[in-house]
């Protein structure tokens, strides 16, 4: 009988993902600093769907349920090959410093946050094999954004965010030990 061998690193997926990444911390006042991210990617050619781009949840859209937003068409198995993701926050702390008295506030901060994402799953890029694509089907229209406020320290932190596109969503509650970005 003859079996079919297959060699070391053969799949049936073959497939570039590009991402990029900008992010930038700018301290405005003493206490204050404003973040901002920005982060595109593409895949070209056939990827597994676990390899592909969803937003929601922690990191990205806040208000949104983890993994819950993508950009492929029902019953076409894609999510996404094309994705932009955008967070601005603002982070107000304490400017004098309290060291002398019985309880330290310098390490805390109030911040203010919006988030917005795209995702877009386009049949194109998966039948190039060596051409970066361009975002044409990109339009600030097709954003989701959500928006909150937080309350934190270096250790942890306990933010609220809300769906701008669907209000009339619940807010939805997030206990983070660690940054956005």
């Amino acid at each position: 009988m003859n079996w079919p061998i297959r060699g070391i690193g053969n799949s049936d997926y073959n497939y570039t993902k590009y991402t990029g990444e900008l992010t930038s911390y700018l301290n405005f006042e003493p206490g204050g600093v404003l973040k901002y991210r920005l982060k595109m990617g593409s895949i070209i050619g056939e990827a597994p769907n676990f390899k592909e781009f969803q937003l929601g949840g922690v990191g990205s859209l806040r208000a949104l349920p983890y993994k819950s937003l993508s950009g492929g068409m029902p019953g076409n198995g894609h999510l996404g090959n094309q994705m932009i993701l955008s967070n601005v926050e603002m982070q107000f702390g304490s400017p004098i410093n309290s060291s002398n008295s019985w309880l330290d506030f310098d390490d805390f901060f109030l911040s203010l946050f919006l988030d917005s994402g795209w995702i877009n799953y386009s049949d194109e890029l998966q039948k190039k094999s060596s051409s970066f694509a361009d975002f044409s089907e990109f339009s600030f229209s097709d954003l989701r954004h959500n928006a909150g406020i937080g309350i934190g320290s270096s250790l942890i932190r306990f933010e609220l965010a809300w769906d701008l596109n669907e209000t009339e969503r619940a807010p939805v509650f997030w206990v983070r030990l660690n940054p956005t970005f």
